[in-house]
């Protein structure tokens, strides 16, 4: 299983210290806005700016691979295994939210309800448009996306379809898997074949 890890942008602080300068940030941005005269500018740029900070890559399960290029033979099980992960990982549906541009409709509901209701309602209007500001990560910066290698993929149907035909007598169809590894040492699949090798006789 591939853990989730919160990739930012930005590197160097953890989740808990850029929620907490974010949520500090917020706190003085409004209190200015409302107590001093003309801080609608400067309280809005204190709120917008530590967004910077809390900005992460989507969330994908694609390996950080290092270039190895490891040749193993394996067992006809293995394959089956990365076969049916490739058909599971086409099945997998992705919640709206998590999808990109998925914030982008309550965006421009709550930036428009700050617009229209200004000449009414300032506070309202204020209320909207720093709603936007604050919402804005969870709204733009939670994006999952499915990775699917799809050369791989064609070359295991080519494989598995390979597999459903009688050898030729005195062959054997042995599987191989071209090996890569990730950052925590783990083998990564990323290329298969079947060689065709002479069936070994028993010694007498």
């Amino acid at each position: 299983m591939i853990p989730v890890v919160v990739r930012y942008r930005i590197p160097g602080l953890g989740t808990d210290a850029r929620l907490v300068v974010f949520s500090a940030a917020a706190a003085i941005g409004i209190a200015v806005q409302l107590l001093l005269p003309g801080g609608f500018v400067p309280g809005s740029i204190l709120i917008a700016l530590p967004l910077a900070l809390l900005s992460a890559k989507p969330w994908t399960n694609k390996p950080a691979d290092l270039g190895e290029e490891d040749w193993q033979p394996t067992g006809m099980a293995e394959l089956d295994r990365i076969a049916d992960a490739f058909r599971s990982a086409r099945k997998i549906r992705i919640p709206f939210w998590y999808r990109s541009g998925s914030g982008l409709p309550g965006t421009i509901v709550l930036f428009l309800l700050a617009l229209i209701s200004s000449p009414v309602d300032g506070r309202f209007s204020l209320a909207c448009f720093d709603a936007a500001l604050l919402f804005w990560p969870s709204l733009h910066f939670l994006r999952v996306r499915i990775w699917v290698p799809k050369d791989f993929e064609m070359i295991m149907g080519a494989v598995q379809a390979a597999r459903s035909a009688p050898a030729p007598s005195g062959v054997v169809l042995t599987p191989y898997l071209r090996l890569d590894r990730d950052a925590e040492g783990l083998r990564i699949p990323e290329d298969a074949r079947l060689m065709v090798e002479p069936r070994r006789k028993r010694d007498d």
